[in-house]
Parts: C-alpha cells; structure tokens; sequence
C-alpha cells in the first residue's frame, strides 16, 4: 500500500465526476492505496523539523468517483510520511505557486513527485512549446506592443493569437485581426495586455485547422495514454469544454505520434512524468504540465485512469 498526496483546488471547486485529479485517486484508491488531500495554502516548512508539512483529509470513495468525500478529521503529516505527491493545484501560475514548488523540493528525491517542482518550475505551460521549433508554428514572445503588431502584419498576415503566460483553460486568450479590428484598437489593445511594456504575451499565427478541432493527447511516463479531438461550438474558435467544445474519438498518424513520443521522451528527462499536449493542425499549441487533463471520446475513461495508477504506483515503488 502507498499514501499519495494530492495537492488540489478545494472539492467544492471541481467537479467531482469528470475532474482528472479525482479519478486519478479513486483508480489508485481501486488498487489499495491511501490518497490524502491537501491545498497549497495548508504546507509549510520548519527546516529544524526536517521535511515540509501539510494539514490533509484522506479521501473517501465508494462505487463511484463522484461520491467522494474527504475524512472528518485534518491531520498534520510531513511530506515524507508520503510515497508520492501529485502536484495538481490550476494555475494561475505565481509566486503563491512558486512558493509550493520550493517547499516539494524538501523531499525531492525522496518521494515520487508527479511533476518535480524543477520541471513545473522550467517548463512554461505556454512557453515550453517554443523548445521544438521544427513542431510548432511561427512564434514571437515580448512585452513590446510595437513588435507584437509588427509580427501580426508580417508573420501572421494580419491575423493572429495573443496568450497570456501564466493562465490556463483558455482564459485571457485574444484572436487579432486587422481586417475585422482597427489598427489602432489592436494597438491599444497590445499596449494594455502588455502593462505598456512590462508583462510578456506569446503570439502565433491563428490557425484556422482549429475549426477542424483541437487534438489534446495526455502521457504518462514518455507514452501518450489517451488522444481525443476537441471541436470548437459553431460560434467559437476555443477548444476548451467550458466554451462549449465536444470530444471526438482520433487516431494520430505517423508523424504526431513520432513527435509526441520524442517531446515526452525529452520531458520525462526534465521531470515531467505526466503532460497533456495540445495539437492544432499538426502543430504544437501548448504543452500543459501542471494540472493536465486527461480526455477522450469514451463515455467510461476508466480503463485509462486505471493503466494511469499502474504506471504511477511502478513509478512510486522506487521511493517505498
């Protein structure tokens, strides 16, 4: 039996059916092992104790994934008292999130860490993509609205994406384009995102194979698990399901499997052992490495979940 340690947002915040972290534990609860809560807010780190420590709830499951509850009785453990930790809490990505990355490394290298706070901490959700340029489309970072709008006139043909760094699900994604917008109203809206020079922004060519759908695939130790594609609503060019999208089963040909297989052979080296990868078109729009979700077309993802937990508690029997 293994106690894991699942850093999460409170269970009033998600839903409790479909939420990847929860099923996640329930299919290693399934197995026989302990799976606790925590959120980050409840760790904190005296070092002449030793290893940080959290408050954490053991997770309660019956039949079902969604009947979930957490115990009666917050207890105090230190981290090591755990055989691995799920670092699973959503962005946004900031220094409370840093600051939880730095108490995890208490214990690295004595608990599974699934990601380690180094890789959360160097692979931007955004950003990680631009480390395969031969994968991804073209691509500008800065915090300079005149060469944000400079790109959007050269590279993008007048029609692009601007992302926020440090957000997830979609949020703060702008489409910009001259022949639907007014230069200056794109000017002005570059000036803003930026704070006039002073925050970054990503930004690429809109795709418009994403009318076509949004391939996410998760993996898990180096090997995709799960593909699905996500199709946009009428109305909109999000993929994400709180804009509406639906799930479609997909089946990647030869050379997305080839360059999924190789990334996450990478990653895995950088400590991330589970990724979610976004794909428009064949190209590579995000690699999500904090919470990634795992989708696909079935109505019962069980057998996933189920092939998840076994590669995790293998992974976790090198720390017990």
């Amino acid at each position: 039996m293994q106690n894991h340690l699942f850093i999460i947002d409170p269970l009033s915040k998600l839903d409790l059916k479909m939420d990847t972290s929860l099923r996640m534990a329930f299919a290693l609860a399934k197995r026989g092992h302990r799976c606790f809560a925590s959120q980050g807010s409840q760790l904190s780190w005296n070092p002449q104790s030793g290893a940080a420590y959290c408050m954490s709830r053991e997770l309660k499951f019956s039949a079902q994934v969604e009947s979930v509850r957490e115990a009666q009785i917050e207890r105090p453990f230190t981290l090591d008292d755990f055989q691995a930790i799920h670092m699973r809490k959503e962005p946004p990505f900031d220094m409370s999130y840093i600051a939880i990355t730095w108490l995890l490394d208490s214990v690295t290298g004595k608990v599974a860490l699934f990601n380690t706070p180094r890789g959360l901490r160097d692979l931007n959700e955004k950003l990680s993509i631009l480390n395969y340029s031969d994968a991804i489309a073209p691509a500008l970072v800065s915090c300079q609205a005149k060469d944000l709008f400079s790109f959007i006139e050269s590279e993008a043909n007048g029609d692009a994406i601007l992302k926020p760094l440090d957000l997830y699900g979609g949020k703060g994604i702008q489409r910009l384009n001259l022949t639907q917008q007014n230069a200056g109203d794109i000017k002005r809206i570059l000036a803003s995102e930026t704070k006039q020079g002073s925050e970054y922004r990503l930004i690429q060519p809109f795709n418009h194979a994403i009318f076509d759908g949004e391939v996410r695939v998760f993996t898990t130790g180096g090997k995709p698990l799960a593909w699905c594609l996500k199709k946009p609503s009428s109305d909109e060019f999000m993929a994400n399901s709180s804009f509406g999208s639906t799930r479609h089963p997909y089946t990647p040909d030869t050379n997305e499997l080839k360059m999924i297989e190789e990334i996450s052979a990478d990653l895995l080296k950088r400590g991330v052992f589970i990724a979610g990868y976004d794909l428009i078109g064949g190209k590579l729009s995000e690699i999500n490495v904090t919470s990634p979700r795992l989708l696909s077309a079935d109505d019962d993802q069980s057998r996933y979940f189920e092939e998840f937990a076994k590669m995790v508690e293998a992974e976790t029997q090198n720390y017990t």
